[in-house]
């Protein structure tokens, strides 16, 4: 692709939280960090994800700062694709000339590890994928 960044204002940015069935809180957010217009009517984006989790104590373990790829998640799941109820799906927008681009990320599925991060929270495997939409400013 041989497309150009372009500028763009942030109108809002807010997090995607789900209630997950083994009682933790999971919260997720894209990171715009590029916009590009590869063509007329056609944007394409470069973004990170990240996401933080709530647990309850029960949950918690011993803190740890081993990292691990997500390969090597998979093979230490104790909980394979926990249910959960979306709580809010918030919709991120942000405008370039005359549009506003809208980005979203939603949850799929839902693992927990045997592992732990720093804060002694449990580590899930997540799926999940950003969808978007464009609307000329004047439509809303």
């Amino acid at each position: 692709m041989n497309a150009q960044p372009v500028e763009f204002k942030t109108i809002s940015e807010g997090w995607s939280v789900y209630q997950l069935a083994d009682g933790s809180v999971l919260r997720g957010r894209v990171i715009v960090l590029k916009i590009m217009k590869p063509k007329p009517n056609e944007y394409a984006f470069k973004a990170s994800t990240v996401f933080t989790v709530d647990a309850p104590t029960e949950l918690r373990g011993p803190p740890s700062n081993e990292s691990f790829s997500p390969e090597e998640l998979e093979k230490f799941i104790v909980e394979e694709d926990i249910e959960f109820k979306p709580l809010k799906e918030e919709w991120n927008i942000f405008e370039v000339n005359d549009e506003r681009l809208f980005i979203k990320l939603v949850v799929s599925k839902v693992s927990r590890t045997n592992k732990y991060d720093a804060d002694g929270e449990p580590i899930y495997v997540i799926s999940s994928q950003p969808i978007f939409k464009v609307k000329r400013k004047s439509a809303g």
